[in-house]
């Protein structure tokens, strides 16, 4: 499973996430340009700056005996020769770092360019240190830069809010979209629902002369009706599971069944659907598992409908057999494959594979969602002999 094909409706509605991949871009763009604005800034002024200090620091540490006060335009903070700061105000990080190696004479920092100045001055018990700094580069900026700066703020606060406004307005448009899928998806489901089980009454009903035409063209018929009212009804299930998964509400009804009867009875719907049974190759005993017997139907109708359609009426086969603590369906055909730009978007919804024609494009993404939602997993590779091979793997137990 691969991070490129894997299915992730769990992160939330796709406009979330790309509203929160906007607003964070232009987060980060106004934080930058403002840093690197005051970094270009701090170090275009830091000689000025350090030249400030010196005068300053050079008239203060005369009368350090004193106890005289750096003045309000610096701090400043005083150390004795044992290391220990005596008086003045916490040097803040940047300095306290040099705070073993200081020697005489201006310091600026490599990023803001915020200076301090050092002086050895003498004390009644030995050399100490008098460290005048900036509190910040904010004197550095002239009423441009404030301006600039202010200008950023304020256009990240603008985008922030019309970002904001946008997502209310996808959400709302989202919801309505949810509720028409829904809608349409459970008016469509009755009328299908009678119309392929008619179908499918007729078409097992016994002919009394099969070789008549009469009786060939009605049986090819009814074979269309209830192909295209199956694959009619597969696309309803995959609209409502598709707004379920969207609004976090697909809930799974566990509970135990018999997984090789429940491959059985999807072969036999693909043989009424297409004309032709699929090749079974099942375990002599029961595969016993406890599931959604619903969704997992769903899963294998799926599967088989794929396999179908890619394997341009060649012949289908599937298999189930023991994988592990669990079980394993594989279903394979003898199509032309896949290449490798559609097996990079395999499991996406609403994408369709090359000239593929029939199908909604979210059979496999909510079969593999299924599938994990259960502890399984679902995975499409190429079979031996040609074709593909989508592997169903399902464990015992509740998942």
């Amino acid at each position: 499973m691969t991070p490129r094909t894997q299915l992730r409706l769990s992160w939330g509605p796709l406009y979330l996430r790309l509203t929160a991949v906007v607003l964070g871009t232009l987060s980060l763009f106004g934080v930058t340009v403002v840093l690197l604005h005051l970094a270009a800034l701090g170090r275009a002024t830091a000689p000025m700056r350090a030249e400030v200090l010196r005068i300053v620091a050079d008239a203060r540490a005369g009368r350090v005996s004193t106890g005289a006060a750096a003045g309000p335009q610096f701090p400043s903070a005083l150390f004795g020769p044992d290391g220990q700061q005596r008086s003045g105000r916490p040097v803040p990080w940047w300095i306290r770092r040099d705070l073993l190696r200081l020697t005489d004479g201006e310091h600026c920092s490599r990023f803001l360019g915020l200076c301090y100045a050092v002086r050895t001055v003498p004390l009644a018990d030995g050399p100490g240190h008098l460290i005048l700094y900036q509190v910040s580069a904010a004197s550095a900026l002239g009423p441009l830069s404030l301006a600039f700066v202010a200008s950023v703020l304020i256009w990240l606060l603008a985008s922030s809010a019309t970002g904001l406004i946008l997502l209310s307005a996808l959400r709302r448009a989202d919801e309505s979209r949810r509720r028409l899928l829904a809608g349409l998806a459970h008016d469509l489901g009755t009328p299908l629902t009678s119309i392929r089980g008619f179908a499918e009454t007729l078409l097992a009903a016994p002919v009394p002369d099969p070789s008549t035409s009469e009786q060939a063209a009605a049986r090819r018929g009814w074979s269309i009706v209830y192909r295209e009212a199956l694959r009619m009804q597969r696309l309803v299930e995959d609209m409502l599971a598709l707004t379920r998964l969207e609004a976090r509400r697909l809930d799974l009804v566990r509970r135990p069944f018999d997984l090789r009867a429940l491959v059985e009875s999807a072969a036999e719907r693909a043989a009424l659907a297409f004309g032709t049974p699929p090749e079974l190759r099942l375990a002599a005993d029961p595969a016993l598992i406890t599931a959604d017997r619903d969704r997992i139907d769903q899963v294998l109708g799926n599967l088989l409908d794929n396999a179908y359609r890619h394997g341009r009426g060649q012949q289908v086969g599937v298999s189930l057999e023991p994988a592990g603590p669990g079980f394993q369906v594989a279903v394979t055909d003898h199509g032309p494959g896949l290449s490798a730009k559609a097996r990079a978007r395999l499991f996406e919804p609403f994408h369709r594979g090359d000239g593929e024609a029939g199908g909604s494009g979210l059979g496999l993404a909510i079969a593999r969602h299924i599938a994990e939602r259960h502890g399984g997993s679902l995975a499409v590779d190429d079979a031996p002999g040609g074709g593909c091979r989508a592997v169903l793997t399902l464990p015992v137990g509740l998942g």
